[in-house]
């Protein structure tokens, strides 16, 4: 008589995955579409000058406008998205970089905050692709 019992080894779980890509895919597709409609938004809200570089937001607001779009399509059907998950941990990564440099040569208060924020999705998507690491 053999027992059956559940693999522990066996990574299938996208459920974690799944909760992430919702909100971020949200937050991209609604960030993306204010700066493509309304490039420089955010430095007015800033009380910062825009200047003239609209291009610059415009582009900003369609690459984001992408990744909301991908992480859409990864929260429908996970499976084999893992080159796209990889990317957005990279990208993670590289925000909390950028936003650890910013903390030491900018005075701006609010970046403490945005770097926390961006080293939990950070953490978070490395979990969440350990635990769906067998379906990707």
């Amino acid at each position: 008589m053999t027992k059956t019992t559940p693999d522990t080894t066996q990574a299938k779980d996208p459920r974690l995955l799944k909760i992430l890509l919702l909100p971020g895919a949200l937050f991209c597709l609604l960030a993306g579409g204010a700066q493509f409609l309304f490039p420089g938004i955010d430095a007015v809200l800033a009380d910062k000058e825009a200047g003239e570089l609209q291009w610059i937001y415009r582009l900003l607001g369609s690459v984001y406008i992408g990744l909301g779009i991908g992480m859409l399509r990864a929260h429908r059907n996970p499976a084999g998205q893992e080159i796209f998950i990889s990317t957005l941990i990279i990208i993670a990564g590289l925000a909390c970089v950028a936003f650890t440099i910013t903390l030491f040569t900018a005075s701006y208060p609010p970046i403490p905050w945005v770097l926390a924020g961006w080293l939990i999705v950070f953490v978070l998507l490395v979990i969440a692709r350990q635990k769906a690491r067998d379906i990707l």
